[in-house]
């Protein structure tokens, strides 16, 4: 038989962008569309292929940017100013929307 991993199960991150639930869902609307996609060819391996290649570079990245955020939001002593300075920066110049929150979407490959 075949197992499919979603959500946390497949990609815990740390807790510093908030998609833990997020993400699961994501997990469930693309594996949804690659097995409907199949599902006329009777084809799971295929499918579950797909899932994989389009649910990996998204929660890597978003794995690497919560792994980052948490560095950063629990410096202390010096590491403070640059810290706070860089979430000023990044919030003022919309940085951190597209940057921090890019995979936080799912993406269909066509």
């Amino acid at each position: 038989g075949k197992l499919v991993l979603a959500g946390d199960s497949c990609h815990a991150m740390p807790p510093f962008l908030g998609q833990g639930a997020n993400q699961a869902i994501c997990d469930a609307q693309v594996l949804n569309a690659c097995l409907h996609k199949e599902s006329s060819k009777n084809n799971l391996d295929t499918a579950l292929s797909r899932y994989f290649r389009i649910r990996f570079p998204s929660t890597s990245r978003l794995l690497l940017n919560s792994r980052f955020l948490g560095f950063l939001e629990t410096q202390s002593g010096p590491g403070v100013f640059a810290r706070d300075s860089f979430f000023r920066f990044t919030s003022a110049t919309g940085i951190a929307k597209t940057v921090f929150l890019d995979g936080a979407s799912s993406k269909l490959l066509q």
